[in-house]
């Protein structure tokens, strides 16, 4: 009897150790999973107030006199990533040429991040039309899709200036929307007059290559501007249609501008070549 209780207390014994062991290694275990998280979430805030850091020093080089600085900042803060979109939208209101389409350039390697602030900009009775132009411009080649009804309300607004239904143009050539396209000839057959943004719609109409829209293209042929007829032909053999080869033809032999029959023969020998 007296051995089976030796026996038992040497077992507790035994059990008792080994739950201290295991104690023991649980609670080393925990202090380091403790330990990580917080040197992970330490190393995290240093990052992010390093990362804040940089952006402060960078977004005031937005506005430096430089250009080439000016320029520079903008393709550096696409890096950062949507932290940095507020100041390039900003910066879209540039207006040097170079450096709004140098912020038009990081936002749209930023990607997606960038849409809800250009949505939100555009959108705000203050913002400029310069601005809401870019922003127009910006969403069509970030191919937003909310960007499609705003521009053809856009394009269709004759009170609009040049520069805001050239670049909803723009835009929806980026986005190759079918359902725009018979919009942009309507707009197009009505502001024959107006170069530039007859230009860019002909432009437009290319990238989005509607087959459906070509017979009613095919009577600007002989507008009577040599730019907008250099602009059709190259747009009719990017359509695609096998139709337009006899026009080009015609226009390569009757046209009197020697730059549109060059223009009507280099189009029809791309047409061959990758149609």
């Amino acid at each position: 009897m007296a051995e089976a209780v030796q026996k038992a207390d040497r077992q507790k014994a035994r059990w008792s150790e080994t739950f201290k062991a295991l104690s023991t290694f649980v609670s080393t275990v925990v202090i380091a999973i403790a330990g990580i998280m917080v040197t992970n979430r330490y190393n995290d805030r240093q990052l992010e107030i390093s990362r804040n850091t940089q952006l402060s020093a960078l977004i005031p080089q937005l506005g430096d006199s430089s250009e080439n600085v000016q320029r520079f900042t903008a393709i550096s803060l696409s890096l950062y990533g949507a932290d940095a979109v507020p100041a390039l939208v900003a910066t879209l209101d540039d207006s040097r040429r170079d450096v709004s389409f140098e912020a038009e350039r990081a936002l749209t390697l930023i990607g997606g991040d960038a849409t809800p602030i250009l949505l939100k900009t555009y959108n705000q009775a203050k913002t400029s039309s310069h601005l809401k132009a870019m922003c127009l411009y910006t969403l069509g080649d970030l191919h937003a899709r909310q960007a499609t009804s705003i521009a053809i309300d856009v394009i269709q607004n004759s009170s609009n200036n040049d520069e805001l239904r050239e670049n909803a143009a723009k835009a929806l050539g980026f986005l190759k929307d079918t359902n725009s396209a018979q919009c942009l000839v309507s707009v197009l057959l009505e502001n024959q007059n107006n170069v530039e943004l007859s230009k860019e719609i002909i432009l437009a109409l290319g990238q989005i290559r509607d087959v459906r829209v070509t017979p009613e293209l095919l009577g600007l042929v002989h507008n009577r501007n040599q730019d907008i007829r250099i602009s059709v032909v190259w747009m009719l053999a990017e359509i695609g249609d096998k139709n337009v080869l006899g026009t080009l033809e015609d226009v390569m032999k009757s046209d009197s501008s020697v730059y549109v029959r060059f223009a009507a023969r280099d189009a029809e020998n791309w047409f061959k070549r990758y149609h």
